[in-house]
């Protein structure tokens, strides 16, 4: 086998549980009645709001209650999300699904996902 064919042998190696988990994570959007070609649509514009997001999306899953009810239900409401501030309510409202598709990366601890994206 030449150097060439090894590279891309590795390369596959490396690709293949990534693949693995992307077509896992996209069933569990699915299941979330979430399609992966709405999240550049739902993602926030700003920096900071994108981050906020995704802050809340971790949070909520290290939170075992929320995290099983999110699991469960396949939704979050903004009853069970008394325990944040009240601009997190508003953040959830306008960017839920950007959310949802964090917190299923959480979640799941999709590692191979969150070492792509460098998390």
């Amino acid at each position: 086998m030449g150097v060439h064919q090894e590279n891309k042998k590795e390369a596959h190696e490396v690709r293949s549980p990534l693949k693995s988990e992307m077509i896992e994570y996209t069933q569990l959007l699915e299941e979330m009645k979430i399609k992966i070609s709405d999240l550049p649509r739902s993602s926030p514009k700003n920096a900071d709001t994108r981050q906020e997001a995704i802050y809340m999306a971790k949070m909520i899953s290290e939170n075992k209650n929320l995290s099983t009810f999110v699991n469960e239900k396949k939704k979050l409401t903004r009853k069970e999300l008394k325990q944040f501030p009240v601009e997190h309510h508003k953040l959830l409202k306008k960017y839920k699904t950007y959310i949802m598709a964090w917190w299923i990366i959480y979640a799941k601890d999709f590692t191979h996902i969150k070492s792509y994206i460098n998390l």
